[in-house]
């Protein structure tokens, strides 16, 4: 789960570094395609992340909670702790 968190935060981190400067240049096709491509990454990581959580706890958790989890703003904490 560590190494799925891992990810997830990296490619977060990637998709809003892309996401500034495309916006800093919102005619760019470019630098669009670029955020498209890093938001599709970001986001199969985060169903990944999802999956982990399930996995994780045996299913004690469902994905809509570990959903919730991920956006929550503690959730970087805990994991930090982990």
């Amino acid at each position: 789960m560590k190494k799925a968190y891992n990810e997830y935060k990296r490619l977060l981190a990637e998709t809003d570094k892309v996401m500034e400067a495309w916006e800093s240049d919102i005619e760019n096709e470019e630098l669009e395609k670029a955020f498209d491509n890093s938001y599709k990454a970001y986001y199969k990581a985060f169903e990944n992340l999802i999956k982990a959580i399930v996995k994780e706890t045996n299913g004690k958790i469902s994905e809509e909670i570990a959903r919730l989890m991920i956006t929550n703003s503690k959730f970087e904490q805990l994991m930090e702790m982990i």
